[in-house]
């Protein structure tokens, strides 16, 4: 949130470099938290390259929720690449993972992805009701930083159908929360 990407991504390095390489679920999140961090820092070859490490390791842990998140994070990258039938599969089964798990948070990331994704690809009603999951769902979780985001998309997609007032709003609401949460 505070934009310390590389000492985050330096410090779970690190740890990894130190611990064990035996599967575990501690050792699948720290290679998904260096995947999300490299992929922050426009590190891409490394960002895939610890999220496969992270899913292939939780798979091995059973250990469902890093599974879940490592799915999404992997659709990042295949929409970052333009790889957009790649990454809605991906999301998919994320949103079935995190679903499963009953985890309202993951389902929120997930869902907004999917709708940026939507949004992206010029389906902007598909886009509209992705993103209005995903910012009820945060809403639900009851999770700011992910509020903010939601909203700030699902304003995006609004301004796309000329509905102005309510993307105002969203965003108003979104630029009260970050700065609530100190998020630069």
């Amino acid at each position: 949130i505070h934009g310390h990407l590389a000492e985050g991504r330096e410090a779970l390095e690190r740890t990894l470099a130190a611990g064990s390489p035996e599967p575990s679920a501690l050792r699948a999140r720290a290679l998904n938290g260096v995947g999300i961090l490299a992929g922050e820092q426009g590190d891409f070859d490394a960002s895939r390259e610890a999220l496969e490490a992270s899913l292939e390791t939780a798979r091995a842990a059973d250990a469902p929720d890093t599974i879940s998140a490592a799915l999404t994070n992997l659709g990042n990258l295949a929409f970052f690449r333009g790889e957009l039938d790649a990454a809605r599969e991906l999301y998919a089964e994320g949103i079935d993972h995190f679903a499963s798990l009953e985890d309202i948070r993951g389902q929120a990331l997930a869902k907004e992805n999917l709708g940026l994704l939507e949004l992206t690809a010029g389906d902007i009603p598909k886009a509209v009701r992705w993103l209005t999951e995903a910012r009820d769902l945060a809403r639900e979780a009851g999770v700011n930083h992910e509020i903010a985001a939601a909203s700030r998309s699902l304003a995006a997609a609004l301004i796309e159908l000329g509905e102005t007032e309510r993307a105002r709003k969203l965003l108003d609401e979104s630029l009260a929360l970050s700065r609530e949460i100190g998020e630069p």
